[in-house]
């Protein structure tokens, strides 16, 4: 595991991934590359150092936060008597030394302090470099995704990052397959397929190394269809959010719709009411013009006389009915 510029070898961009001894490697390396077609291949390494570094990095807090645990769960009384039964002391205990600050108050909290044995780092019970692939350290560090690459690796989109991933252990996979070619001399079948390198005597097996060799074109095609799955993941979540964004859009024309066509019905309701009250003014009006002497009267009359039929309105409305039916018809009002 890590990068150590395999794409000095393997140019991500262009670089030629033959099918044998593996078919799908043409196939990862088109995958990969189709997205990342908007980078070139300085950008692609700088990310790929990017992932080494966040990869590194996840490893280190898991071991750190690790020993915190253990080094909480030793705290406190120092127990150096067999026989203990707080099994939790006991399992973290093994991971420390004890060194003594005060010779006269050894066995004390005050008289020393653990310290952990780097020898025990192997028994941790944690992800490390020799457990885990970096598919899965890199789908872990999640946290660490947005700082891959930073300004040499602009706004680096998660799908991305993985086809980087799949890139470099492509590049690895390449590496075992052009070692073996480079160094094979004589390959018998007699007791197995063995090859020989030149100048030595030493037989080499090549199927473990190709086993090797396809480890990472596996991880390699790992990396790969998880990017795509990402760009998916991106890809429906946009959608979902135009869709919110459109439904939104339609929710507030619809409400906008029914909002005017409720004013607009309410007008008319309105506009109906007034004519029914205007259309009685004009006809109680007629049957008797001069019954009052002024149009001011006649308005103070007929708002009264409205009123009794539940349409209430001010004289003056009514007076101006009066005066406008007037100057229609060509009577004179005072």
């Amino acid at each position: 595991m890590g990068f150590y510029n395999q794409f000095k070898k393997f140019n991500p961009k262009t670089g030629d991934a033959p099918w044998r001894p593996f078919t799908y490697l043409p196939e990862i390396a088109s995958r990969a590359r189709a997205l990342l077609k908007t980078r070139t291949a300085d950008q692609i390494e700088n990310a790929a150092s990017g992932i080494d570094w966040a990869i590194t990095e996840y490893f280190s807090s898991l071991k750190e936060d690790e020993i915190s645990r253990l080094k909480n769960e030793v705290k406190g009384i120092r127990r150096l008597k067999d026989g203990s039964d707080d099994t939790d002391f006991e399992a973290a205990a093994k991971f420390f030394d004890w060194v003594v600050d005060s010779p006269d108050n050894e066995f004390s909290p005050e008289g020393g302090h653990w310290v952990f044995n780097d020898r025990m780092e192997d028994e941790l019970d944690i992800q490390t470099v020799e457990n885990t692939h970096e598919v899965d350290a890199l789908k872990n560090c999640i946290d660490w995704w947005e700082d891959i690459g930073g300004e040499d690796f602009p706004d680096g989109k998660p799908e991305e990052i993985f086809a980087v991933l799949s890139l470099w252990l492509l590049a690895d996979a390449l590496n075992w397959i052009r070692y073996q070619r480079k160094n094979m001399r004589i390959v018998t079948y007699t007791s197995g397929e063995v090859v020989y390198h030149e100048g030595e005597s030493q037989p080499v097996d090549l199927a473990s190394n190709y086993s090797i060799a396809g480890s990472y074109a596996l991880k390699a095609m790992d990396a790969v269809c998880h990017a795509e799955h990402l760009c998916e993941v991106a890809n429906l979540e946009s959608m979902y959010k135009l869709h919110l964004a459109k439904n939104h859009d339609d929710h507030l024309k619809k409400e906008s719709e029914r909002r005017s066509m409720q004013t607009e019905q309410l007008s008319i309701a309105r506009h109906r009411k007034t004519n029914e009250a205007k259309a009685k003014t004009i006809e109680e009006w007629e049957k008797d013009r001069s019954k009052f002497i002024s149009a001011e009267k006649y308005g103070l009359h007929l708002a009264d006389w409205l009123g009794t039929q539940g349409l209430q309105y001010e004289p003056r409305t009514v007076t101006g009915w009066i005066r406008a039916h007037a100057k229609q018809i060509g009577v004179a009002l005072r």
